[in-house]
């Protein structure tokens, strides 16, 4: 398990041009005066591209990852849909 997490953050690191990143998380496990430099670190190339672009270049990377979606994607997004997990309900006060 140790080592698909080394890898990971190795993967990780060479997908997001930082890398810091597995030194930094070497540090982060044993004290948490690194988390504010992989924030920053992390923050900063996050800006770089659009959330869509990140997206796909991570998972073809095979890295574990997912979009944030805002409430309108998320409403409409294929899995959610697929998998009935919204519903419509009546509210006494509201309606529909």
């Amino acid at each position: 398990m140790a080592l698909d997490r080394v890898h990971g953050a190795v993967v990780l690191a060479e997908a997001l041009r930082a890398p810091r990143l597995p030194e930094l998380r070497r540090r982060a496990s044993s004290t948490r005066r690194a988390f504010p430099a992989i924030f920053e670190l992390l923050q900063r190339r996050f800006r770089e591209k659009p959330r869509d672009a990140w997206f796909a270049e991570l998972r073809a990377k095979e890295i574990c990852a997912t979009p944030v979606y805002d409430m309108a994607e998320a409403l409409d997004d294929e899995h959610n849909r697929s998998r009935e997990m919204i519903v419509s309900l009546e509210h006494p006060a509201f309606g529909r």
